[in-house]
This record gives structure tokens, sequence and C-alpha cells, in this order.
């Protein structure tokens, strides 16, 4: 997919909010299901046993969502004061080293907590699905509330369903095509479904 693809792709199928994962749950609350990736529902590993834990759950959920999928699309962003979007980035040297800038969001301009001007610069690529594709940024997501990894909003999606998964420390929110298919996900993972 290109830049302009996701962008088309995201205002055919997600037109009521912009691409920001802790949004999605409260605009498509009849399509999603929320998950816990710790069994004890802390929010943030303590050790490698955790890791594991929560790599294997979201890898189970990412298979669940995606396996019919012929790529996976991984967005990842990087929050910054600054309105540009980096050129070059250590996030993706890590995480995402086939990122391409897609579009910019002023986190200020929305109605939530962000005082000063904080710009979102949204990074996309796509890939294939296997496993422990996404592991070292799932990783980063679990350890990282404040963003200090540079890595934020991670959200992977199938471009040809209206399945994505928010993944974010101590859960995953997939936001599925119906409230039907959101109950069926919920029920296969019961244990884990918050």
């Amino acid at each position: 997919m290109t830049p302009d693809q996701i962008n088309a792709y995201w205002t055919r199928n997600f037109p009521e909010c912009p691409p920001v994962g802790f949004l999605l749950k409260h605009i498509y609350k009849d399509r999603c299901a929320r998950f816990r990736t710790l069994a004890d529902g802390r929010k943030h590993p303590a050790n490698d046993a955790d890791y594991a834990q929560i790599c294997t759950r979201q890898n189970i959920l990412i298979e669940h969502l995606f396996t019919s999928e012929p790529r996976v699309v991984l967005i990842t962003t990087i929050p910054s004061e600054n309105e540009v979007p980096p050129k070059d980035s250590p996030v993706f040297l890590n995480f995402d080293p086939d990122g391409r800038f897609f579009q910019s969001l002023g986190m200020h301009e929305f109605e939530l907590e962000f005082k000063t001007p904080s710009y979102w610069h949204l990074f996309m690529s796509a890939s294939e699905l296997r496993p422990g594709r996404f592991d070292s940024v799932l990783r980063a997501a679990a350890e990282d509330p404040a963003g200090a990894s540079g890595v934020v909003n991670v959200v992977l999606l199938g471009p040809s369903s209206r399945r994505l998964l928010y993944v974010y420390p101590g859960g995953a929110d997939a936001i599925l095509e119906s409230e039907l298919k959101r109950g069926q996900l919920q029920s296969r993972y019961a244990e884990w479904s918050v």
C-alpha cells in the first residue's frame, strides 16, 4: 500500500476517527473488543516471561484477525513538538525500517489533554504475515506508555478488511467489521477479554 492508499482506506473504513488508536474504542465501541495482554491485568511487563506472554497473546490476535490478508499494514507514530515530520528516525532502524510517512496530526487541535503544540507523525509499512514479524514493535509498545522508545499509536490493519488491532501497554483493542464479529472474537478469547 502507498501512503495515498492508506489514507483512502482509512477514510473509507473509519471516517469518524483519525488514525489514533486510543480514540477508536470510543467511536467504534460497538465493534471494539478489548483484551488484556498480561494474565494478572498488569499494564507493564516486569521480566522476559511477561514480554513473551504479551507477544504470544498479541500474535494470536494478529493471526486470527489477519490470516486471510496477503499483507498486513503496520502504522507507527513518532510524537514531536515539531510540525515537520523527521526525515530520519532511530525508531525505524529498530522497529520499522520500511516505514513511510503518510500523515501528520496536530494532537493539540483535538479536544484532548495535549496542552502545548504536539504533533503525531504517522508512518506505514506493509509486510507479509509471519510469526514474530511484529515482536519488536509489540514489545516497545508494551513497555513504554510515555513513548520514550519513540513508538506510540501502534496499529495493525488488514487492507482488504475493516479490521484493525491497536496495541498499548497492558492490552489491545480489536476493531472488527461488525458487532457480531466482535462478540465472536470476545467469546473465543474470553479469558483475555476485558
